[in-house]
């Protein structure tokens, strides 16, 4: 009753507003009114925005599959109630590993080092967590199995009833949760969007092509004329290094592993059904390292290379750090003065509370309270009610839209290296992560 309800209402809406206006002119005008939203779809391949707008023409699967995830979250995060913060941060990192749990459950509780044996394959990082937890927590393992389990079967109940074209398409959609999170967070967008490529498919993909065309060229530019302004101040170069290792400390995050233009690195996300931690405040849907966030990597010669702009997480982190960085701090300055109305996670972050003179730099700023709802990831929260009650809509659609960026499919070669003059070259680091498959 639930879901006709819902789609009852989403048919009375989509057929009053389509009456007395014309389907494209509204899309446009939602395109305009959502940009944050549409701007994060559009800046996928075309191969996932295929994908979206052929999903788009089957809005009561969206529903279902929404009302699927909000009870499998809820009843994981009961499973892991009592624990500390640091207990279920590892389990939801063991979770996207499915295969992984599944081979601790077959065969009953295992000792260290059958542990040990059975994760070869798995990055360290996942390795140390299941010799760590999976040995005196095998209860709480064989629980998280047997609710993907009973999730998973009701999935193949609802996509029963379809053709394996349709099949396919729901399949590939639950693999990327970020994606299929926007459409079921937007479902009135969806209906219009599926209505649309039902009826004139190729105005709707010339349409998104050409957006995704304007995302580029304006985002290119952007990452263009900060590179340009950081290769001419050295010290800015050097204080945002020290900003990356003080970002990465007060977020555990660790600075040995650096990317390669070699090596294809694959980063698995939260599982749909089980959803990132709780505790985070906006989409963080993928687990990526420091340097996606801040924006640059050290090669092996020593050299800075800078692959994207500071993302969301770390421009909030960068304004509300104690710590001052009047050289580097400038250069957001002018950029925010140069591209008020950027989408990119730098301007969003920078002014999410407030707009100031960016021009002025001899005073250091006293930093401001956090956004409302907004954690860094690992931090404590006091309850559960506070992530879902404090979170301001602009922060979650802009968060999603950097993992639409997806900084780590860039190719590694257009990116600029800015040599250093002090900086002593660093071993190799150009490890290929294994995905446990």
């Amino acid at each position: 009753m639930k879901v006709f309800a819902v789609l009852l209402s989403i048919m009375l809406w989509s057929s009053t507003c389509i009456l007395g206006q014309d389907e494209k002119e509204l899309f446009q005008e939602m395109t305009a009114e959502n940009r944050e939203i549409v701007g994060a779809l559009v800046l996928y391949p075309e191969s996932v925005r295929s994908t979206i707008f052929q999903a788009c023409q089957y809005p009561e699967i969206l529903v279902k599959l929404d009302l699927i995830r909000k009870k499998s979250q809820g009843q994981f995060q009961a499973l892991l109630e009592g624990h500390s913060q640091k207990k279920q941060k590892a389990f939801y990192d063991l979770s996207r590993y499915p295969e992984l749990i599944d081979q601790l459950v077959a065969e009953g509780p295992l000792s260290k080092d059958q542990i040990r044996d059975q994760v070869q394959s798995y990055p360290k990082e996942i390795q140390n967590l299941a010799v760590r937890y999976g040995k005196n927590n095998f209860d709480l393992l064989n629980e998280i199995h047997t609710q993907r389990k009973e999730v998973e079967a009701a999935f193949v109940t609802i996509m029963s009833a379809e053709n394996s074209e349709v099949q396919d398409i729901f399949k590939s959609l639950v693999a990327e949760p970020d994606v299929l999170s926007i459409l079921t967070d937007n479902i009135k967008m969806a209906v219009l969007v599926g209505d649309l490529y039902e009826n004139d498919p190729h105005w709707l993909i010339h349409y998104a092509d050409s957006l995704n065309l304007q995302e580029a060229r304006s985002n290119a530019k952007e990452l263009e004329d900060w590179k340009t302004a950081l290769s001419s101040d050295p010290q800015a170069l050097a204080e945002m290094q020290q900003a990356a290792k003080d970002f990465a400390k007060d977020n555990a995050f660790e600075l040995a592993e650096a990317p390669s233009p070699q090596v294809q690195v694959v980063y698995r996300p939260y599982p749909y059904w089980f959803g990132y931690p709780y505790w985070y405040t906006s989409p963080w849907w993928y687990p990526y390292p420091y340097w996606y966030h801040t924006g640059y990597y050290i090669d092996v010669t020593g050299n800075v290379v800078i692959v994207g702009l500071p993302s969301f997480y770390y421009t909030v982190w960068f304004y509300n750090t104690p710590r001052y960085y009047s050289y580097f701090r400038h250069h957001y300055w002018v950029f925010y003065d140069r591209y008020p109305h950027s989408h990119s996670g730098l301007v969003q972050g920078w002014s999410t509370e407030e707009t100031y003179n960016p021009r002025v730099r001899t005073t250091p700023r006293t930093p401001r309270k956090s956004t409302p709802g907004y954690r860094q990831p690992g931090t404590q929260i006091k309850s559960r009610s506070q992530v879902t009650s404090e979170t301001p809509r602009s922060t979650r659609s802009t968060v999603t839209r950097e993992r639409a960026k997806d900084f780590h499919r860039q190719q590694w070669k257009d990116s600029r290296s800015v040599k250093q003059r002090s900086q002593s070259p660093r071993k190799p680091t150009s490890r290929k992560r294994r995905t446990g498959k």
